[in-house]
């Protein structure tokens, strides 16, 4: 029902993780929280059926959305079921504190599934200026993107009502 709401309004897709940091169940902090076992399962004998049966089976589903110290292992245990990995098209994985974990992980998650991409899809941190960061990895972008930190970003996107 989902993406049937928003395709009546001309809203589409390419793809969705089952759930956002799936690790993180405690401190009040209002997730689900599954582990890899459980996420494997939902995917494999739910959202995976779900979504074809629904004519939505061309949508990327990304196994993981959380930090990389969870790899690989939390990919393996999701991928070792030939249902799961079926449906899983990628990896979604988070940068903070991309600083204790060796980057090898992402390498060495990739060699071991090479079929499923790699993919960012959140990254939050104060010590670092992201946006001159990200200004250097991407094309440019309209003016009120190119900001110091979030905070200037925000001020710009907000108070430029002709956005490009």
């Amino acid at each position: 029902r989902y993406f049937d709401a928003y395709a009546r309004e001309n809203v589409s897709f390419w793809g969705l993780a089952p759930q956002n940091e799936p690790t993180v169940n405690r401190n009040n902090i209002p997730v689900m929280g599954w582990s890899a076992a459980q996420e494997r399962n939902w995917v494999a004998n739910y959202l995976g059926p779900t979504l074809v049966e629904a004519g939505y089976g061309g949508l990327k589903i990304m196994a993981l959305d959380d930090n990389r110290n969870n790899l690989p292992d939390w990919v393996d245990v999701v991928l070792s079921d030939e249902a799961a990995a079926e449906y899983v098209s990628g990896i979604a994985v988070h940068w903070y504190q991309d600083s204790r974990t060796n980057d090898s992980v992402l390498e060495q998650t990739h060699e071991m599934h090479p079929d499923k991409f790699l993919f960012y899809t959140e990254a939050c941190n104060p010590e670092v200026h992201v946006m001159r960061h990200l200004s250097q990895l991407c094309p440019p972008a309209p003016s009120w993107n190119h900001a110091e930190n979030l905070s200037e970003a925000h001020s710009l996107h907000t108070a430029k009502p002709d956005r490009e």
